[in-house]
């Protein structure tokens, strides 16, 4: 089915109109079969359980909230892509970053099957066709990451791999994620406080902490101009996320988190008591 567009039923062979498969399964694949089905699949992402209340909130209001899902392309659009992006062009530059991503991940026994290698080719065509160019360049490789690994404890060392050769600027902004991912993790404890004088200093010190992950950030969204990377725009939304939750549920502050001027910051960060 996935493959030849075809299955049997009753010994006679049936064409199927597939153009895209979404499937979900609670473990990894058990045996050779599965294993097989799993390599077609050009992309795999792993889903968490959620970790706070406000996704929970986000969550239960979606489910809670009737809404018609309008159509975002149709069906002759589809195909009218599928023609553009037949004819992309791969140039030899990403030849050669397929060919070094292969032996980097080889030499750490990471293993792309002949099959693998054969899907790049289209998604690193679709994804030159989405970002508005008729040659594709070293920069598409970067859906790579999503396509070449097996095992989940993998995906690190091979986004970390084929980002080195496709996108420099994408493992600075992991690294920038990992960092907030802490803070966030920090600001959680402090507001779950009781003593307002320990919510201050704790809250001045990750305040401290976040002002060279933003001067960071502002440098990297530069040097990302003309590209649409996900992990930049991630992190200056985890940067407002982060915020956010402690201006609001450690400051008690109700304003706008994204205008608050600095006079009104440095008014919240004094209206403590000067003993814990």
């Amino acid at each position: 089915m996935l493959n030849e567009r075809q299955y049997e039923n009753d010994g006679r062979v049936h064409k199927a109109p597939l153009i895209t498969a979404f499937c979900c399964s609670n473990e990894g694949p058990q045996g050779s079969d599965l294993g097989a089905v799993h390599d077609r699949m050009h992309f795999k992402h792993v889903i968490s359980p959620l970790k706070d209340g406000a996704s929970v909130r986000a969550l239960t209001e979606l489910v809670a909230t009737p809404r018609e899902i309008p159509t975002v392309i149709t069906i002759h659009e589809v195909r009218e892509a599928h023609s553009h992006v037949d004819a992309v062009t791969i140039s030899d530059d990403v030849h050669a970053g397929i060919v070094e991503i292969w032996q980097r991940l080889r030499a750490v026994n990471i293993t792309v099957s002949d099959r693998k290698l054969t899907d790049c080719i289209r998604v690193i065509r679709a994804h030159a066709f989405y970002q508005g160019r008729t040659t594709a360049q070293v920069e598409d490789l970067v859906l790579l990451s999503h396509m070449l690994w097996e095992e989940h404890s993998n995906f690190a060392t091979v986004r970390k791999i084929v980002n080195e050769i496709a996108s420099p600027i994408e493992n600075e902004a992991l690294a920038l994620l990992e960092d907030l991912e802490a803070i966030s993790n920090e600001v959680k404890e402090i507001v779950a406080l009781e003593n307002r004088a320990t919510i201050i200093r704790r809250g001045k010190q990750v305040l401290t902490k976040l002002q060279p992950i933003n001067d960071a950030n502002k440098d990297l969204r530069k040097r990302a101009v003309g590209t649409r990377s996900a992990q930049v725009q991630a992190v200056g939304r985890n940067i407002q996320m982060v915020t956010t939750h402690l201006l609001r549920d450690g400051f008690k502050y109700q304003g706008d988190t994204q205008k608050i001027d600095r006079a009104t910051l440095d008014r919240l960060m004094t209206e403590a008591p000067s003993d814990e």
